[in-house]
């Protein structure tokens, strides 16, 4: 249970301060998920790429920000733990609850339809319906 206590106390001090925020997000970018050289054919035809686990679980950290703490932690934390894509697609459930009861359900709903496209190539295409 230490573990749990000293991850949630590191947790607020990262996201106290916006400058290691900032490192962090950026030592998250590795150098084969940045192209310097687009040629003519992948300008033509556009792809639906697979968005990386870290950006998946920053953007869905960021939709409970306006959570009461402990929520917002317990959120945090459970995002941050999840090991695959389906536990991450399973926790909407969750975060929408969560925002539901802070902003509403339209907000709630807005929230989690705007992380669908991150979940394209993950989950089967017929459940990436709005809700």
């Amino acid at each position: 249970m230490a573990s749990t206590s000293s991850f949630t106390q590191w947790f607020r001090d990262i996201r106290r301060s916006s400058a290691a925020t900032q490192a962090f997000d950026s030592s998250l970018i590795r150098q084969e998920d940045v192209s310097s050289s687009v040629g003519p054919a992948e300008l033509a035809a556009p792809t639906v790429s697979r968005a990386p686990d870290w950006l998946i679980k920053k953007e869905m950290a960021a939709a409970v920000h306006d959570c009461p703490e402990a929520v917002r932690d317990r959120m945090t934390l459970a995002i941050y733990r999840s090991r695959e894509s389906l536990d991450l697609w399973l926790l909407r459930a969750d975060l929408f609850q969560c925002i539901a009861k802070e902003r509403g359900q339209l907000e709630a709903r807005n929230r989690i339809n705007a992380l669908l496209p991150f979940f394209a190539q993950r989950v089967p295409e017929r459940q990436l319906v709005p809700i």
